[in-house]
């Protein structure tokens, strides 16, 4: 049975705070990524001065780079990859957002994700 654990454990690697070099990137080589990004914290209609960690990814199907943001209405078109790095970019220009490259052990142990 196919579990996260399982699917954490045997596939994939994260690498915490890429914070340049994101045209290094060799993104035929990455599964996908995840953001985490301080969120401001609602209560019913008044917004409270706490931020708490809010995760979301972002992954590539078929042709087009999406956000996959619980937050949103539905999964939002970021596009192509100069888009896809134009995004990340302005996210990790934000304080406190970290990114994490997810790749498959393989890709991880040869370090193939990105070109030196």
């Amino acid at each position: 049975m196919f579990t996260l654990d399982s699917f954490l454990s045997n596939v994939c690697s994260f690498f915490p705070h890429l914070c340049r070099g994101l045209d290094r990137l060799e993104l035929l080589q990455i599964f996908g990524f995840v953001v985490n990004k301080p969120s401001s914290v609602n209560l019913v209609w008044l917004e409270v001065p706490i931020k708490r960690p809010h995760w979301f990814a972002v992954r590539k199907i078929n042709d087009n780079y999406y956000n996959l943001d619980s937050k949103l209405s539905s999964p939002q078109c970021i596009g192509n990859e100069e888009k896809l790095v134009a995004f990340l970019a302005e996210l990790l220009s934000q304080p406190a957002v970290q990114l994490f490259v997810i790749v498959e052990k393989g890709v991880a142990e040869n370090s193939i994700w990105k070109r030196v």
